[in-house]
């Protein structure tokens, strides 16, 4: 087993990009490269097999390596990649902006396939985003990133959700009944001694139901979906849920007037 730990370890280690090249990524400018590779050694800045990225960002702005703001303000583009849920991985990245300041985005681009999740918001501003800040912020909720890079006004993150540990939007327990109205994503719900629900729409919905339940540690445990349209619907929850994540199998547009959720 312990042999086996290791071997884990130090896999990550291989596959973790170093502090020097995220610097290269972040800084962009190979005029640079033999001043960043003596700021950042092998091995330095990492925590826990991963970049620290604030540490490496206080020693690129202490170094002048990286300007964040502009004469006027311009568009940037904020891209992140993950394997995560939907709900989970917007949830996580709409809380980090709050945190830092961040109140007006676009997203601009959106790609799903299976787990693997790709977000671009298109931010109109005079400062880009503090890197160390964008990770200071998503480490609160357990989401660290493990890689960047910058390309002029562009900003790309790769970020894993392994340890991700994210507060529920609503919470229902058993007998308990929830009025939702209009959701701008997915319903993210934390359960309590629930084994059945009973979800209704409103008469005016249309509804192709997308349901899936997480354990305590927001890992999938199963996904019910349907193409066909539902007025109610009656579905047993999994042993060892914890979470469930609610939407559309098409759209979010369908069940613009809510949804009525009871566990029971």
């Amino acid at each position: 087993m312990k042999k086996l730990l290791s071997l884990l370890v130090f896999s990550s280690l291989i596959y973790a990009s170093s502090s020097y090249e995220i610097a290269s990524k972040l800084v962009n400018d190979s005029s640079k490269d033999a001043k960043l590779r003596l700021l950042f050694p092998s091995g330095s800045y990492m925590q826990g097999g991963m970049p620290n990225i604030k540490a490496i960002t206080q020693v690129l702005k202490m170094n002048s390596l990286l300007t964040y703001a502009y004469n006027d303000a311009l568009n940037m583009q904020v891209k992140f990649k993950a394997k995560a849920k939907a709900g989970i991985f917007l949830k996580a990245i709409t809380l980090a902006y709050e945190q830092i300041g961040i109140n007006y985005y676009l997203i601009s681009e959106y790609s799903k396939n299976n787990d693997e999740m790709s977000v671009a918001f298109t931010i109109n501003s005079k400062f880009s985003i503090d890197p160390g800040s964008l990770y200071e912020a998503l480490r609160k909720t357990g989401v660290y990133i493990v890689d960047a890079k910058r390309n002029g006004n562009e900003f790309s993150y790769e970020l894993d959700f392994s340890r991700a540990s994210i507060q529920a939007d609503f919470m229902l327990n058993s007998g308990s009944l929830l009025e939702l109205s209009k959701p701008l994503d997915s319903y993210f719900i934390k359960i309590n001694n629930v084994s059945k629900l009973i979800i209704d729409r409103n008469l005016n919905n249309i509804w192709y139901p997308k349901i899936e339940f997480l354990d305590k540690n927001l890992n999938l445990i199963s996904t019910y979906k349907s193409d066909k349209s539902f007025k109610e619907l009656n579905l047993a929850v999994p042993k060892m849920c914890a979470y469930i994540i609610i939407g559309d199998a098409f759209t979010l547009e369908n069940i613009k007037l809510g949804l009525n959720i009871k566990g029971m």
